[in-house]
């Protein structure tokens, strides 16, 4: 196997190899004897600290797209369009999201701990955001009741669904 990129200082390796995927269990794929993790693509090694930085962005990135794109899509319900033209730009929507979320369950599967931390933090960094941006768009609306006990609906309450599939 080749050998990774050369780290910053010390003129010591960032890391070993071609780039590996499924890990022994949790660790980080930086540092003495460390093997580089396979970002996503064949070719796409984090052998340098810079891509590493950056796949440690683009994760916590598309993780935070996962949820607003889950956002928009529970927004379009509400939405007066043509239902032709609204059903296929939430199937659209879906496929996004689907394809993002398959994505971070690759991500996940590097057991890589700086990517894992970096999705697990992403997801709830969108979260937020969508529950801020619903809160400032949409009022609670109705009392709908959950075990007998009235409860406020409000789309803050639709909200808390799966990342993957979204509130169907």
């Amino acid at each position: 196997m080749a050998a990774g990129g050369s780290g910053g200082g010390g003129g010591g390796m960032f890391c070993m190899g071609d780039g590996m995927v499924m890990g022994n269990g949790f660790g980080v794929a930086f540092g003495d004897g460390a093997m580089c993790a396979l970002f996503l693509f064949k070719g796409a090694a984090l052998d340098t600290p810079a891509k590493y930085a950056l796949a440690v962005v683009g994760t916590l990135l598309l993780a935070m797209c996962v949820e607003l794109v889950r956002l928009v899509r529970s927004q379009l319900k509400t939405r007066p369009r043509a239902p032709l033209v609204r059903d296929a730009v939430h199937a659209l929507l879906f496929a996004v999201q689907m394809t993002c979320a398959y994505w971070l369950m690759l991500v996940a599967m590097l057991y890589e701990a700086v990517l894992f931390t970096a999705l697990v933090l992403g997801l709830a960094l969108g979260h937020l955001v969508s529950r801020v941006v619903i809160r400032r768009l949409e009022p609670p609306t109705g009392v709908v009741p959950i075990n007998g006990a009235p409860t406020e609906r409000s789309p803050l309450t639709d909200a808390a669904c799966s990342p993957c599939c979204g509130d169907d």
